[in-house]
């Protein structure tokens, strides 16, 4: 039914959905027409390269029919393992199954389904119409970080986050700094990519966000600010900034938000006249971090530099040991705060052979999973950190 396709994305969601029903043009007048119990629709599913199973079967009961316009839906996630659908209600039927579909987890990279059927009567006959592989592609939720204050002359930076592409209105480029000359409504439109369509471009979901930069044309700095920067190196964030001026200033207080909204203080450095300062915060959060500086003159006045967001990456503080494995694997983890992890082992097939959630309680930030009820052999390891985002997705071996 549905040939071998690749190239699929393992981060989203996939479902292969068709139209059945169950006509008797062949025969219309015989008396077996329409589907028996022992009449049935298999569906079989083989993912990233694996055997086909069966994972679903349609059977009929007591000569059933149904039009494409029946109301009857027959759905589930695939699991390697066979459902029934039967309605045990016999003749024409107005909630015949005449919706199939079969959802596909992440870590789907390719895909091929075939349909088996067995119809032995005169009559008696399977449908099938609009057969689709759908791809599921969120909206994109954009959020901007950056200043909506400005003074002539000061450099913004505008950030947004939450898809794969962002586009923006007035010239600007995403995370790169500009100096606004008057009074601007930036408009930025984040785009979610799928999978290329029989036009040769994208699928693409797009959502739009703006956000109202005013430039305040008697604010005065108390230091010149010419250049504000970063960058990550493991687990730490180096922050840079170069001043051109610093007449009557005092010293800069550097602040670390998660969301880019609630700024802390996380440290002091004088003004001194030395170029480029410099900061290093050890002590990031997982993930994004946003930074600013707050200028501080002699008289108490201040005013702020623009954010700049930096990724801590934390990748070496997730380990899957001892890896190959006997009877248990331990998978150890950075987390600030209580976790949920969400844990899948897949084999080569595709299918969940084991999956269960870990609830941090203490914050020992150690799992132990108990895996002595599989076969030795390959398996992919998914975890997904479900406050963070982080994912795991690593290749496991038993012995």
């Amino acid at each position: 039914m549905l040939p071998t396709i690749t190239g699929l994305n393992p981060n989203y969601t996939y479902k292969v959905r068709f139209k059945l029903a169950s006509y008797t043009a062949t025969a219309p007048t015989a008396t077996t027409r329409g589907l028996d119990a022992a009449d049935y629709l298999q569906v079989q599913l083989s993912r990233n390269g694996g055997a086909y199973v069966t994972e679903m079967t349609i059977l009929g009961f007591n000569n059933q029919t149904w039009t494409y316009s029946a109301t009857g839906v027959a759905s589930k996630t695939a699991n390697g393992i066979n459902t029934n659908y039967q309605i045990t209600t016999g003749g024409a039927r107005s909630d015949g199954f005449s919706t199939v579909e079969l959802t596909l987890q992440p870590n789907t990279t390719s895909v091929a389904v075939d349909l088996y059927t067995r119809c032995n009567s005169a009559g008696e006959e399977f449908w099938i119409d609009n057969i689709e592989l759908i791809e599921v592609i969120s909206n994109p939720s954009p959020v901007i970080f950056g200043d909506s204050i400005a003074c002539v002359g000061d450099t913004v930076t505008l950030t947004a986050v939450g898809g794969n592409s962002f586009s923006w209105s007035g010239g600007i480029s995403n995370g790169i700094g500009f100096v606004p000359s008057v009074t601007t409504n930036y408009t930025v439109t984040a785009t979610f990519n799928g999978m290329t369509n029989g036009s040769g471009g994208f699928n693409t979901c797009t959502s739009v966000q703006s956000k109202l930069v005013m430039v305040d044309e008697n604010c005065i700095l108390p230091i010149y600010l010419t250049s504000f920067d970063g960058d990550n190196i493991k687990r730490n964030n180096h922050l840079y900034w170069i001043t051109e001026q610093e007449i009557n200033s005092s010293h800069f207080e550097i602040e670390r938000s998660k969301d880019g909204i609630n700024f802390n203080k996380i440290g002091t450095l004088n003004a001194i006249n030395i170029n480029p300062y410099e900061f290093i915060d050890e002590n990031t959060f997982i993930g994004y971090n946003y930074y600013r500086l707050k200028m501080v003159d002699i008289d108490g006045s201040y005013s702020y530099s623009h954010t700049i967001a930096l990724f801590a990456d934390y990748d070496a503080e997730y380990r899957v040991h001892p890896n190959p494995f006997e009877n248990s694997i331990t998978y150890t983890y950075y987390s600030e705060h209580g976790e949920e992890l969400e844990i899948f082992i897949f084999n080569i097939m595709g299918q969940v052979v084991h999956d269960e959630l870990v609830k941090c309680e203490t914050c020992t930030n150690t799992a132990h999973i108990n895996v002595n009820d599989i076969p030795p052999g390959t398996y992919r390891l998914y975890v997904k950190h479900k406050k963070s985002g982080h994912e795991t997705n690593q290749t496991i071996i038993k012995k």
